[in-house]
Order: C-alpha cells, then sequence, then structure tokens
C-alpha cells in the first residue's frame, strides 16, 4: 500500500481533501492540517500531497518521493496568493484550478491538467476561492486514486508563469464628492449606506 503525506492548512477545503485521501486506497502515515510549517517528515513514503500549503517542501523530500501539489487556480496563469483577488481585478470570465507534479519552486512544475468553469458575474473573490478550492476537490477525487495506482500521467512544462507574489492589500475605495457626501448622510445607525451590484447589495459600516 501507498505510504502518503498530505500538507495542507487548517481551513475547510483542505481539511475535507485531507479527509478524501484518507479513504482512498493508501496508507495515509501524515495529515498536516495546521498554519505551522511541517518538518516531521517520514524515513519512507511513497507520495506527498500538497493542498493551500503555504511553505515550499525541502529539496530532499521532493527527491525522496514523488510530491503532488493542487494549486486552487489555474496554471500558469494564476501561481502565488490572494489570487482570486487579482482574477477579479482582471476581469476574468472563467477561472478554475490545477493539479500539478512539485518542483522546488512555488507553483511552477509541470502542469497535469488544468479545470476550468464560467466565472459567475458579479462573484466576490471570497465566491470565486470557494468555487476555485471547489474544483481543487474534483480534481484530487479524479486523479490521486489514479497516481496511487501507478499510473503514469502525462504533463506539460509551464511557459509564461504568472506568480503573484504576497503583497499587502489597498482595501479602501476611493469616491468622489459626490459619492462622499450621499455616504455620510446616509450614515445613521442604525441605518447605513448601501452599494447595489447586481444582485449583491454591501453595507457600509464605519470602522472605528
Amino acid at each position: 500500500m501507498n505510504k502518503v503525506v498530505f500538507l495542507g492548512i487548517d481551513l475547510k477545503p483542505s481539511i475535507d481533501a485531507g479527509k478524501l485521501i484518507q479513504c482512498m486506497d493508501c496508507d495515509l502515515v501524515v495529515s498536516h492540517t495546521k498554519r505551522s510549517k511541517f518538518d516531521d517528515f517520514p524515513d519512507e513514503y511513497d507520495l506527498g500531497i500538497s493542498f493551500m500549503y503555504r511553505n515550499l517542501v525541502p529539496k530532499k523530500e521532493l527527491k525522496k518521493a514523488l510530491w503532488i501539489n493542487i494549486h486552487p487556480a489555474p496554471l500558469p496563469s494564476y501561481g502565488g496568493r490572494n489570487i482570486a483577488y487579482h482574477a477579479i481585478l482582471n476581469k476574468e470570465t472563467k477561472f478554475g484550478a490545477s493539479i500539478h507534479y512539485m518542483s522546488d519552486e512555488f507553483d511552477k512544475g509541470d502542469i497535469i491538467h488544468t479545470s476550468w468553469f464560467d466565472v459567475p458575474l458579479n462573484s466576490t473573490s471570497y465566491e470565486l476561492y470557494d468555487l476555485s478550492c471547489a474544483e481543487s476537490i474534483k480534481l484530487i477525487d479524479k486523479f490521486i486514486p489514479k497516481i496511487l495506482d501507478g499510473e503514469t500521467l502525462t504533463s506539460k512544462k509551464q511557459i509564461n508563469h504568472k506568480y503573484y507574489k504576497k503583497t499587502e492589500i489597498d482595501d479602501t475605495i476611493y469616491v468622489d464628492d459626490t459619492e462622499k457626501n450621499k455616504i455620510l448622510a446616509l450614515y445613521y445607525p442604525p441605518y447605513y449606506p448601501k452599494v447595489k451590484i447586481g444582485d449583491k447589495i454591501f453595507k457600509l459600516i464605519l470602522d472605528k
């Protein structure tokens, strides 16, 4: 039976992925779903799987076993962090998730498969991230059993790889004087000004 190491984080999609892998025909010797960096690798294992893990896997571990990463965004266009945020700003109409062999650089290994879906109109980055995580779970369910069965999966090198580094996001939206005065005039708790985008209504609350 394949011995498997799973590295994730303490978020529901990652925890669900670990549970899914545990139900597969393998011996899950490590299931790390914490924010901390994992260092206690076993001496021997056959397959490493990373999903939402935020640290590089050491080079010596990449040489020890086959490593697979599931990335909740389409590669090679959206490597890195805060990817749903960037996709919304870039006005993407399609998004997705990718499964790839791991290298010693973030999100740069050869791609096994990228799955796509249409971006719903007026999606928030939170909603888009949820959709891409759900698509990632589908990739785990489809491809990891094949890898465990010893199937050799075709892959392709990444060309024109785009990596979004972890940067501080300016989350302030600036408005002109007319909109500013309307917001100020409507702010009278428990009544609050609202912004309507499509069928979504966002309430504006003063940050004290």
